[in-house]
């Protein structure tokens, strides 16, 4: 027996199943093509569009709470930051957060946006304008009469949580202090630091430039081995690294907070597709919060010092460099071509699929 289709002609409710599919099956696979095409856009484009206004919007809110500070703290300070492309929602709120706080404290502040590697370098050698930027920051300084004492570096994916944290009362005090950083579960980051301004700073840093350069194949690795390598290979400079806890300028998440202090979160690596909108919120009610204190006692102020996490701050910094000491033990240091070093040089936990 064989299946003959009717005529095209008769109505569709006398039309067999298989001929009634078979007409609409290009409109069914035409609309799904054009739904997976909007659900693609609004998840690739619309969606993070989105989520970047509303975080440059909280970020511009905290600026506008934010007054200037009268009087410039001691150790001076500088937050400085690098960008080396057109600034994205994570680059202007990072800008907009550190600028407003940096004045809020009596600090300076500076997006830095020159290219030091060329337009032609890949995505490693880019990286080196951190290293270059931190250089010539330091350099800038020290040429300065009254420059600033202390460097904040701060990638441009990080954004203030809390402005009721004084960054200058996390400095270490030890005179011989002139590098910190904190380390993750891979090792040492590299993209929050305090760097004293000093000449062994930018020895340290040109050391770091230096070590790239003269790699045979740097392009795949950015800045961050070559701390590594320049810290194990120069004991004098190492003796001067000071390791920070990792919460109080680099924490990833905002369940972090309460390990505080925590004066910033850092959105590295895959972090920067989680929208930073509710990283800035809290920022924005520290503030206001704040702000009310001071007006209720008759002040003018900002109001920092009322709140509780800036004498928080202060205790956790005594306490914890109190008891720190100079050195890199313990510490571990992240290659993205091999994996990660011990302190010894030793590779202690290798990358076997590569």
């Amino acid at each position: 027996m064989y299946l003959t289709m009717p005529p095209p002609g008769l109505p569709f409710h006398q039309q067999q199943p298989t001929r009634r599919v078979l007409r609409f099956l290009p409109r069914v696979v035409g609309w799904g093509a054009v739904l997976a095409l909007l659900i693609f856009v609004w998840i690739a484009h619309l969606r993070p569009a989105l989520h970047d206004r509303a975080g440059i919007r909280a970020a511009r809110e905290l600026a506008a709470i934010l007054l200037p500070a009268t009087h410039v703290p001691s150790p001076r300070l500088r937050i400085l930051q690098h960008t080396h492309r057109a600034h994205g929602g994570i680059e202007t709120a990072s800008a907009i957060t550190h600028a407003a706080y940096a004045a809020a404290h009596g600090y300076t502040h500076e997006m830095d946006t020159r290219n030091y590697v060329g337009d032609d370098a890949g995505l490693g050698e880019r990286m080196m304008n951190k290293a270059h930027s931190m250089a010539r920051g330091l350099e800038s300084e020290l040429a300065k009469p009254l420059g600033a004492e202390w460097i904040l570096w701060s990638d441009a994916d990080t954004v203030i949580v809390d402005p009721a944290i004084p960054a200058h009362l996390l400095l270490p005090p030890q005179a011989e202090a002139m590098l910190s950083a904190a380390q993750d579960h891979n090792g040492m980051n590299a993209g929050v630091m305090l760097l004293r301004v000093h000449e062994t700073s930018v020895r340290a840093l040109r050391t770091v430039i230096e070590l790239y350069e003269a790699h045979p194949d740097p392009g795949k690795r950015s800045d961050q081995p070559f701390w590594g390598v320049m810290l194990r290979s120069n004991p004098d400079l190492a003796a001067h690294f000071y390791k920070m806890p990792k919460n109080w300028l680099n924490a990833y998440w905002l369940d972090e907070v309460d390990e505080g202090p925590v004066l910033q979160i850092h959105h590295v690596n895959w972090l920067k597709e989680v929208p930073f909108t509710p990283a800035i919120r809290p920022a924005v009610a520290v503030a206001k919060e704040a702000r009310g204190r001071a007006r209720e006692r008759g002040e003018s102020g900002n109001g920092f010092e009322l709140m509780p996490q800036w004498r928080d701050a202060q205790e956790a910094a005594r306490e914890w460099w109190v008891s720190t000491g100079g050195g890199i033990d313990n510490m571990r240091f992240l290659d993205e071509e091999d994996g990660v070093y011990d302190a010894a040089g030793a590779l202690v936990e290798p990358f076997v699929d590569r």
